[in-house]
């Protein structure tokens, strides 16, 4: 049960950055038009051609990433046991 706990701590401690070091790469890459570093273009952003490439690959990112910090989650803070009565209980019925 702690290695579970740790492992999840670790997926966690790794995979949540790295999710924000990409939103913040991708926004980047977003307000900057595909020129790097330089944000003149913002009132062009929805007209872009990158948007039709970095939005869906953000929303795979998200899911993925996501779904990994998910398992983390669950597997730091697992559901508590069924106690012994109530699980007799149930198994009567």
């Amino acid at each position: 049960m702690a290695k579970e706990k740790l492992y999840g701590g670790l997926i966690l401690f790794f995979i949540f950055p790295i999710l924000i070091y990409m939103t913040v790469a991708n926004t980047n890459i977003l307000l900057s038009n595909g020129i790097p570093s330089a944000y003149p273009y913002l009132g062009e952003l929805f007209f872009s051609p990158w948007v039709y490439v970095v939005v869906p690959i953000m929303l795979v990112e998200f899911l993925v990433l996501g779904v990994l910090i998910w398992i983390g989650w669950n597997k730091m803070k697992p559901p508590k046991p069924i106690p012994l009565k109530e699980q007799k209980l149930q198994e009567l019925e």
